[in-house]
C-alpha cells in the first residue's frame, strides 16, 4: 500500500494546473444553450461475476446515445482485490472515495450524473435515468481536448467551461480524469459480455479509471464563478508513468473523461476525448484470417495462415505476428518492405489435435513497440483490425467410451476434460456457492459445483447451449445409458420452463437426430429476491438408453434451451456407462433403498433372494459380486460415487456416499 500512496504522490507533483487570469474567448466550448451529456460512473471489479453484463449494458447505451453518454469504470470495493499477481490491480485512491459515497449495496452498480440518492443504482434503471438527463437543458458547457508528446510521454490536457446560465451554487468542481481501454486480465463472468471475453479466457477491460488529473482529489477543482457568461479555461500536464500499480499505461488507449459538478454530486454534463498519437509514427496494419479449418467436426491437421496489408502511408520494414492457440503462443517475424497497400502472408506450422476439444486460434500484431519503420518504432492506430480470432471445436475418432462429469475442482479449475461446450446462443456459467464453512453442496449426488444458466429477465430466451462429447466408441461396449441431473427454479418468474434435448450425430454434424427431450419441472423453490440454490437431493435425474446406436459410433450432444423467463437452471453429473447383459434397464430405483447410500442397500421385492448381483463402477468395472442371501447388500467398503447394481437381469443405479 505504501508504495501505491507514492506512486499516487509522484504523480500528483508531476501535474501542473494553469488557470486564466483573464476574460477570453472559448475556442472549442460552445456558447449556445446544450442539453446534458451522461457520465456513467460504472462500480465494478475483477471478482464480480455480473459486473460484465454491466459493462455490456453501458457500452449499449453510449453506443446508442454517440458523444452523450461516456462510461467510467471505476474498479473499488472488495471485488476489485486481486487475489494473485497475475490479476489487475484497477483500483485507485480516488475511484474507492468516490465508491464510499455512492451508496453501493451490490455490484455491479452505477451512477448516472450522480442524480439519484443513493448514487448507484442497479444496472436495470440506467437507461431510464440517462434519458431523462439528456432531455434537460445544462447550464453550462464544457469541452476537453488532450495533446500528447508521444517520445516523452508527456500528456497535456486543456479545459473549457462556458456558462449558459447562472446556477445558485457560488462554487462548482471540475474534474478530469484518465481511462485505459484494452487491459487484457481475469475477470469473472466473462461470458456475460462476450464482445469483450477471449478465447483464451481473459477479458477486454475497457473505460478503466487510472488516474484523476484535477486537483482537489477525487471530487476535483473549485469553480469560483458561476455566472452566466463566465468563461474558464484550465491546463492540467503529467508525465504518465510506465506503470500504474501491476498495469503497464498504454499512451495508445487512453481517453479523457471532464465533467463539471454542483458539489461532490449532481454532475451538470461531461465531455470525453480520446488521446491521439502523432502522424509520423502512426501506422496501420490489418489481418485476414486465411487458414482452412475443418468443414466437419471430425479434426483435420490445420495451417494457421494470416494475411497482413499495410494500411496507413509509412512503408513498414518489421513487425511479429503472434499467434495463441488456447493458451500456447507462438510467434512469427516479418522482415522486409511492405509499402501501403502491400500485403503479405504469415504461416504457421501445421496444428494437429489428439483429442476432442473446444480450440481458439488468435492472430493478433501487437499495436506498440512491435512495428517497425527502420529503427523508428510505429503505433497502430486501428485497434479493430490487429486481431483476429476463430473459436470452434472438434472431435477425434473413438475418443471417448465411458465418462462422468461431475464439474468439480481438479487442479484449482474445473475439470472439463473430454467435454466440448457450444456457447455460441447461450451460456452457461460454473456455479458453487459458499458459507462461512466452505462450499455448499448444491450439485447432484452431493457434489458442491454444477453447471448453471441464469434464466433471470431471459436472456437467452427460447436459445440452447449445448454440452458435447464425441466421438462415443459404440462398438467395443455397445450397450451403453446416458444419465444427467437438472435443477429447476421458476422463482415466481412466470417463464416457460426450459428442456433439455440429447441428440446424436453419426456424420460428424452432417445431420443430428434426436433422442429425447424433456422439459423440465420445477425442483424447488426460492425467494423471489435471491438466485436458487439447490439441495443435493433436489436433483431429478433422467436416463436414457443408447441402445439405437449399438455398434454406431456417434457424437452427442446435451442442449439446455432456455424458457421465456425464470430463477436459475443446472445440470450436473452427466455419466455415460455400460450395461453388461440386457440392454434393458429398470431404470425407476423404486425396489431399492436408501439411495443415496453409506452402507446398505436394501431391495424391496422377494424374488430377488437367492439371484445372483454384480455391481459396477462408472468405469463398468465389476467390484462386488455375490449372492443375495437377505435382501441387504453391504456397500460400506465401496468409495463414493455412481455404481450400478445387476441383479435378476435388472439394473438399478445408485449413489454410495
Amino acid at each position: 500500500m505504501k508504495k501505491i500512496n507514492l506512486l499516487v504522490a509522484c504523480l500528483a507533483i508531476g501535474i501542473l494546473l494553469t488557470a486564466s487570469l483573464f476574460a477570453q474567448e472559448p475556442k472549442w466550448v460552445s456558447k449556445e444553450v446544450t442539453q446534458r451529456n451522461v457520465v456513467l460512473e460504472e462500480f465494478t471489479g475483477i471478482h464480480c461475476g455480473y459486473c460484465p453484463d454491466g459493462h455490456r449494458i453501458a457500452n449499449q447505451l453510449a453506443a446508442a446515445n454517440p458523444g452523450r453518454v461516456f462510461v467510467i469504470n471505476n474498479h473499488c470495493g472488495g471485488y476489485a482485490a486481486p487475489s494473485n499477481a497475475s490479476e489487475p490491480d484497477l483500483r485507485t485512491t480516488e475511484g474507492n472515495s468516490i465508491a464510499s459515497k455512492a451508496g453501493i449495496t451490490g455490484f455491479p452498480a452505477g451512477s448516472i450524473n450522480r442524480s439519484t440518492t443513493p448514487w448507484a443504482m442497479g444496472r436495470g434503471n440506467w437507461a431510464g435515468v440517462a434519458a431523462t438527463i439528456m432531455g434537460q437543458n445544462s447550464p453550462v458547457n464544457i469541452y476537453v481536448k488532450p495533446t500528447l508528446d508521444y517520445d516523452a510521454r508527456k500528456l497535456t490536457v486543456e479545459v473549457e467551461l462556458y456558462y449558459t446560465g447562472t446556477i445558485s451554487k457560488d462554487k462548482n468542481y471540475l474534474t478530469v480524469m484518465l481511462l485505459q481501454n484494452e487491459i487484457i486480465g481475469y475477470q469473472g463472468g466473462a461470458s456475460y459480455n462476450p464482445e469483450y471475453a477471449l478465447p483464451n479466457g481473459l477479458y477486454r477491460h475497457m473505460h478503466a479509471l487510472r488516474m484523476v488529473l484535477s486537483s482537489g482529489g477525487a471530487f476535483g477543482d473549485t469553480i469560483k464563478t458561476t455566472t452566466k457568461g463566465h468563461y474558464e479555461y484550465k491546463k492540467y500536464e503529467v508525465t504518465l508513468p510506465e506503470k500504474i500499480a501491476n498495469i503497464p499505461l498504454s499512451v495508445t488507449d487512453l481517453e479523457v473523461v471532464a465533467f463539471i459538478a454542483e458539489g461532490d454530486n449532481n454532475i451538470y454534463t461531461g465531455h470525453q476525448a480520446t488521446v491521439e498519437v502523432p502522424d509520423n509514427v502512426k501506422t496501420d496494419l490489418a489481418l485476414k484470417d486465411l487458414t482452412v479449418y475443418p468443414k466437419t467436426l471430425k479434426f483435420e491437421p490445420i495451417t494457421p495462415k494470416v494475411e497482413v496489408t499495410n494500411k496507413a502511408d509509412l512503408e513498414v520494414t518489421k513487425f511479429v505476428v503472434n499467434l495463441l492457440i488456447g493458451n500456447q503462443p507462438f510467434s512469427k517475424t516479418f522482415e522486409g518492405k511492405l509499402a501501403k497497400g502491400e500485403t503479405t502472408t504469415i504461416e504457421f506450422d501445421v496444428v494437429n489435435f489428439n483429442k476432442s476439444q473446444n480450440y481458439s486460434f488468435q492472430f493478433n500484431v501487437p499495436r506498440a513497440n512491435n512495428i517497425y519503420a527502420g529503427d523508428k518504432a510505429l503505433v497502430d492506430i486501428d485497434n479493430s483490425n490487429n486481431s483476429i480470432t476463430t473459436s470452434s471445436y472438434g472431435f477425434v475418432e473413438k475418443d471417448v467410451d465411458l465418462f462422468n462429469f461431475s464439474f468439480e475442482v481438479k487442479n484449482n479449475a474445473i475439470d472439463l476434460d473430454n467435454v466440448v461446450f457450444d456457447m455460441s446462443k447461450a451460456a452457461f456459467g460454473w456455479r458453487g456457492w459458499q458459507d462461512q464453512s466452505g462450499y455448499v453442496a448444491c450439485g447432484a449426488n452431493n457434489t458442491t459445483h454444477a453447471l448453471a444458466m441464469d434464466l433471470y429477465g431471459g436472456p437467452f430466451a427460447g436459445q440452447t447451449a449445448y454440452i458435447m462429447f464425441g466421438e462415443v466408441d459404440l462398438t467395443t461396449n455397445p450397450q451403453k445409458m446416458l444419465t444427467y441431473h437438472y435443477a429447476y427454479c421458476d422463482g415466481s418468474r412466470n417463464g416457460t420452463p426450459p428442456a433439455v434435448t440429447l441428440e446424436a450425430t453419426t456424420d460428424w454434424g452432417a445431420t443430428w437426430q434426436k433422442i429425447n427431450e424433456t422439459t423440465c419441472q420445477e425442483t424447488g423453490t426460492t425467494d423471489p429476491r435471491y438466485y436458487y440454490i439447490p439441495k443435493s437431493n433436489e436433483y431429478k435425474k433422467i436416463d436414457i438408453d443408447l441402445k439405437d446406436y449399438a455398434n454406431k459410433n456417434a457424437i452427442f450432444r446435451l442442449g439446455v434451451r432456455a424458457g421465456s423467463d425464470g430463477n436459475m437452471f443446472y445440470i450436473d453429473e452427466i455419466s455415460l456407462y455400460k450395461n453388461d447383459g440386457s440392454i434393458e434397464e429398470e431404470l425407476d430405483n423404486v425396489a431399492i433403498y436408501p439411495n443415496p447410500t453409506t452402507t446398505y442397500l436394501k431391495i424391496d421385492n422377494q424374488s430377488f433372494v437367492g439371484a445372483d448381483y454384480q455391481i459396477f463402477d462408472a468405469s463398468g468395472k465389476v467390484v462386488i459380486e455375490d449372492r443375495n442371501t437377505s435382501n441387504t447388500i453391504n456397500v460400506e467398503y465401496l468409495t463414493p460415487g455412481s455404481y450400478n447394481l445387476k441383479i435378476n437381469d435388472k439394473f438399478f443405479r445408485f449413489i454410495k456416499e
